[in-house]
């Protein structure tokens, strides 16, 4: 694979790759590491054949050239919380692009959503060593597939039609900076906390035991010092009921 070096301003040492197509970010991001590229070093694509969620069998879709397709290594040991983190510096990010009033929200555990449609997903992993950040930001798709109409929005949508669409650089050093400041932020959890999509609102949760996909009702109410999604008066797949339900894995929410 053959990686071509752009400037992109970044708080990192890492320097940013292009590929104009490859199957997926987080492996190339893999290979960068094994030649022991620096903290903070990148592969951004403009078409991901095989871009993938957080759950098994989810893909990212993208046309070329529309989205920020990018995935990181950071040679440092997970912050607590840190796919939180890196959903607000993705937030943090994106709002600042959008018109005056536009809130930028994180759905818990790796979404970043505007006006309740989707912008942005996150996909962190780790091999002992090196932690992979994976993101993709939608910024300038004036549409969306049909069935993705309703729960999909990106930057371009959202902006009026005097507005200017930031360019894919742009909006990806805008997260690096914002990213660096949020892997550090020793008040991320109220940060976090404070944009959480749903707080206060009852919601059916998905646990995270793939073997038993239990569902549970609760009432949002905040997050834990880990990150875990804490949930109020929760109703539990056996009928019983907790006055407070600890999430660490699983998914929310369950029409």
């Amino acid at each position: 694979m053959n990686f071509d070096r752009i400037e992109v301003a970044s708080p990192f040492p890492g320097p940013i790759y292009r590929v104009a197509e490859t199957e997926s970010t987080m492996r190339d991001a893999r290979l960068l590491a094994a030649r022991d590229e620096a903290d903070g070093a990148g592969v951004l694509a403009g078409y991901q054949r095989s871009g993938r969620g957080r759950v098994d069998g989810r893909k990212w879709s993208a046309r070329p050239g529309e989205s920020v397709l990018c995935t990181l290594l950071l040679r440092r040991p997970p912050s607590q919380g840190f796919t939180l983190r890196v959903g607000l510096a993705a937030a943090e990010a994106a709002e600042s692009f959008l018109p005056a009033g536009a809130r930028a929200e994180v759905k818990w555990p790796n979404d970043v959503l505007v006006g309740g449609r989707k912008l942005c997903g996150i996909l962190c992993e780790g091999d002992g060593s090196v932690v992979y950040v994976g993101i993709g930001i939608n910024v300038a798709q004036a549409s969306f597939p049909k069935e993705l109409a309703d729960t999909a929005t990106s930057i371009a949508r959202e902006l009026t039609d005097t507005d200017e669409i930031p360019t894919i650089e742009t909006v990806l050093s805008k997260f690096l900076f914002h990213l660096d400041a949020a892997l550090s932020r020793q008040d991320w959890r109220e940060a976090v906390t404070a944009r959480l999509w749903g707080l206060g609102s009852a919601v059916r949760f998905r646990s995270g035991d793939p073997a038993r996909e239990d569902i549970i009702e609760g009432r949002v109410v905040g997050l834990g010092d880990s990150g875990e999604l804490i949930l109020a008066n929760a109703r539990m797949a056996d009928g019983s009921v907790r006055a407070e339900y600890r999430a660490f894995s699983g998914e929310l929410p369950v029409a």
